[in-house]
């Protein structure tokens, strides 16, 4: 639904900490298909947050980086987000829902 495209990512983190990169690195190709699935599962930033937090095990800090991407898709893409995943990637990046999550993150997509 949601957060469709939450790229691959290396580590060099802000709000992630060294125990969020070993996370990463262990599952980080999960990530997308997890988040995904949460945004169908949670009505809330925060149950969205708390989630990711308790099944990923990632710090909080670094969870509200993905809580922010999740409200951000939710209010700018829902709609859009629902049947497509293409209009819903391209929405997403209109509204900067996963840079920002990247930036916020310190993670940086693979290339």
């Amino acid at each position: 639904m949601l957060l469709l495209l939450l790229l691959p990512l290396a580590a060099l983190s802000t709000h992630c900490t060294e125990s969020d990169r070993r996370i990463y690195t262990l599952r980080g190709h999960e990530f997308p298909a997890l988040f995904r699935s949460y945004a169908g599962l949670t009505v809330s930033r925060t149950s969205y947050e708390e989630r990711i937090a308790s099944e990923i095990g990632l710090s909080p800090s670094c969870a509200q980086c993905y809580g922010e991407a999740y409200i951000c898709g939710w209010n700018s893409c829902k709609w859009k987000c629902v049947s497509d995943g293409d209009v819903c990637n391209v929405c997403l990046g209109e509204y900067h829902c996963i840079e920002n999550c990247n930036q916020c993150t310190g993670l940086i997509p693979h290339k």
